[in-house]
């Protein structure tokens, strides 16, 4: 006999739920109810599967879950669903036997994920011990910070706008001489898609979709392959993309995170490339600035 999952009448008039389309609503109403939830609001749950159930789409499924985690509900992290407000919801005072239960649940769940519980500030006082080392510690689920100062970071954890315009951001249109014997770069050459998702990710270290982000850089490098370079081109897009979010003028750049998906989106794109096309002078201050740096390494 299946358990029993309890929504809250009041849960259509949740001003978030009223803003979603009716395949988000779908979506999110399953990943409080299928057959393989749990007390803890954590699972283990295949894309495959949401998608047999619901009869949505792999890829919009993918680009819906990221929806989801940029507002702060859901979380899907190496085929693990994390509802992070799930234990808000239940009833974990004392000895309770939910407490108990949830605390069975986060026992058995991999290092991984415990680790990912511990960054994204999953609502529970017991967590275990976050005891998981990220071999690649740039590509992480959510690296931890080390007490070395990350690129684009502050030793307390935040972005730092001043630091955005830098060859570590933009090394793969900013290259390095060639050595003696070497072909130099190709004018115009457009950046490889791992290039790209490189740039991204060695800034950003939240969750992160591979389908959903790889399928945008697709579309980010469609959108620079007609100009005359562009490399400099797309450079010039990811700096002036980094310091609108970092820098917010407006509410509408706040929380932005620096992902493929959000700087692929048209009314981010068009925002951002208009103030790119403003300043023809930006991609030359770049160079020089990389050269400076290059001659004091």
């Amino acid at each position: 006999m299946g358990s029993t999952r309890h929504v809250d009448t009041e849960f259509w008039d949740d001003p978030w739920i009223t803003r979603l389309d009716a395949g988000e609503k779908l979506l999110f109403l399953y990943l409080l109810t299928n057959p393989l939830t749990n007390i803890a609001g954590v699972y283990e749950i295949t894309l495959r599967r949401m998608s047999f159930d619901t009869g949505i789409g792999e890829e919009r499924i993918e680009a819906m879950l990221e929806r989801f985690r940029e507002k702060g509900k859901v979380w899907y992290v190496d085929e693990y669903v994390v509802l992070k407000n799930w234990p808000k919801h239940q009833s974990i005072a004392g000895e309770s036997n939910c407490r108990k239960g949830i605390i069975r649940v986060l026992s058995e769940l991999p290092a991984k994920i415990i680790h990912a519980l511990h960054e994204i500030g999953y609502e529970f006082d017991e967590i275990p011990e976050d005891t998981w080392t990220d071999p690649e510690p740039s590509k992480g689920v959510s690296a931890g910070q080390s007490d070395e100062k990350a690129p684009g970071k502050t030793l307390e954890g935040s972005p730092s706008p001043l630091e955005a315009p830098s060859n570590t951001l933009l090394n793969f249109t900013l290259p390095s001489p060639p050595k003696e014997g070497e072909d130099a770069p190709a004018e115009g050459e457009i950046p490889s898609l791992e290039e790209v998702e490189e740039a991204f990710r060695s800034h950003y270290d939240g969750a992160w979709s591979y389908g959903v982000q790889r399928k945008a850089i697709k579309g980010i490098l469609d959108r620079v392959r007609g100009r005359p370079d562009p490399s400099a081109h797309l450079r010039a897009m990811l700096n002036e993309f980094w310091i609108l979010i970092h820098s917010p003028p407006d509410k509408f750049w706040r929380d932005k995170p620096f992902t493929p998906y959000w700087l692929n989106s048209e009314g981010v794109w068009s925002q951002v490339e208009a103030r790119v096309l403003a300043m023809p002078d930006r991609d030359q201050e770049l160079r020089d600035e990389f050269e400076k740096a290059e001659e004091v390494s």
